[in-house]
């Protein structure tokens, strides 16, 4: 029997503060036990078909660099070429359709995610700019009392002054413009690293006899419900391999 080579996938990350961080584990009831590579927990299904199950990520959030991921890997057993790829892999959380993205999926949502942080960046940093060069007014209030051989005098007053410095005008506008580009080039870093990530994804394939397809998905979190079982399928020449996991908010 061919062996499965699990290779190390490694993730650009970038850290985030999460509302929710939830934890992924192979099932306490899952009917295949789970082998384990360098720690990755593996579930190897066997029929006429053989397809293997790899957990990448023990915690995910609702980020798109946040979400669960998981190895899958087919090995055609028949005697006919099959196609193989994300449409063959569907996931429920109980009982419900969980979203299985595809690569292109991915890259247009993670394509949009940088555009709109770069517009609201550079939309800021235009109102920032504005509000350093209008002319600075400052606004003066008070009163006054006197008193004389006439009697006794009271008053009040209020004035406004405005001031422009157009050197220290220049000078904000200059550090606003260069963390601007900073903040711009960070966006567009994060946004090459993820999309970079996605050359691991799974994609169809056809697969000759005895051959190997493999490649990672990543499930939408907000479909995944918590304290509720988790069911990756495979289906693929009219058999179905089932895999469970395990959700639970992480304390």
């Amino acid at each position: 029997m061919r062996q499965f080579f699990l290779a190390v996938v490694t993730f650009t990350l970038l850290f985030s503060v999460s509302s929710c961080t939830r934890t992924l584990a192979v099932a306490s009831t899952s009917p295949i036990k789970p082998v384990y590579q360098q720690g990755v927990p593996v579930l190897k299904s066997q029929k006429k078909h053989h397809v293997t199950a790899a957990l990448l990520t023990d915690t995910f959030g609702a980020e798109l660099w946040q979400l669960p991921a998981v190895y899958i890997g087919f090995a055609n057993r028949s005697r006919s070429t099959l196609d193989f790829s994300t449409a063959n892999v569907t996931a429920t959380s109980g009982g419900k359709k969980v979203r299985v993205l595809t690569a292109q999926e991915l890259e247009r949502k993670i394509n949009t995610q940088a555009a709109l942080l770069a517009l609201a960046t550079s939309m800021n940093a235009a109102s920032q700019t504005i509000a350093a060069s209008a002319p600075q007014t400052t606004y003066s209030y008070g009163s006054a009392s006197a008193y004389g051989s006439g009697g006794y005098a009271h008053g009040t007053y209020s004035g406004v002054s405005t001031t422009y410095n157009p050197a220290a005008s220049a000078a904000i506008i200059a550090q606003i413009n260069a963390n601007t580009s900073n903040q711009l080039t960070s966006i567009a870093a994060a946004r090459d690293g993820h999309l970079n990530d996605l050359s691991t994804m799974l994609r169809r394939n056809t697969v000759a006899p005895g051959q190997i397809a493999d490649g990672v998905i990543k499930m939408w979190s907000q479909d995944i419900r918590s304290q509720k079982p988790l069911v990756l399928s495979v289906t693929i020449d009219g058999e179905t391999h089932e895999f469970l996991f395990d959700v639970n908010v992480k304390g």
